[in-house]
């Protein structure tokens, strides 16, 4: 169990990163689309934004399939990542940070993000990417959070 807890803070951090970092550059791409006006170095901001948000979202993904990767070449502690994966307890905790994320997009994020995509459709890429980062972010983020708790 400690090493699950371990791995998932790790990566976590990274997923934190990429997620602040793209979302400053999705709420800076929304600023330069209201005020069209807006310098060329405004516009390399967002790209460096979303570029690096990106990046720091795609090397926490590597990073966890690397150490499940290395987890599961050594017999012993693939045994006991596969016990601890279904272990009751850990199952619980998993449903019910599915659970409390679903509520969460599904009837607060949802219908915001269907307006802002009707509005700004040209934006509308940049806005599913961050709400998958988002559903990642913030499932991570109750896991953790449960598994403290319990």
């Amino acid at each position: 169990m400690i090493k699950m807890e371990k791995r998932i803070h790790r990566y976590f951090i990274f997923y934190a990163a990429g997620f602040i970092i793209f979302t400053l550059g999705t709420v800076a791409a929304v600023i330069y689309e209201i005020f069209a006006g807006i310098s060329i170095p405004f516009q390399i901001v967002i790209g460096i934004c979303y570029v690096l948000g990106l990046i720091f979202f795609i090397v926490g993904r590597i990073y966890d399939f690397f150490k499940l990767n290395q987890i599961m070449k050594n017999q012993d502690s693939s045994k006991q990542y596969i016990i601890d994966k279904f272990d009751e307890r850990n199952v619980s905790i998993r449903t019910k940070a599915k659970a409390k994320v679903f509520n969460l997009f599904a009837f607060n994020v949802f219908p915001v993000l269907a307006i802002l995509m009707y509005f700004m459709n040209t934006l509308a890429l940049f806005f599913i990417l961050n709400t998958y980062m988002a559903f990642i972010f913030t499932y991570y983020f109750y896991l953790t959070k449960f598994q403290k708790q319990l």
